[in-house]
């Protein structure tokens, strides 16, 4: 058990949010996008 290497919760989602970054960045612009078609469309 002492060999064991053990990880932070902290440093587990950081290690994921590094690994997902470009899909995140391509979401976060998708929704941008999204908001302001709806923001600049014609209302009803």
């Amino acid at each position: 058990m002492a060999d064991t290497k053990t990880r932070t919760l902290a440093a587990i989602v950081r290690e994921h949010l590094s690994e997902v970054r470009g899909s995140l960045i391509l979401s976060a612009f998708c929704m941008a996008g999204f908001t302001l078609t709806e923001l600049i469309a014609p209302g009803p």
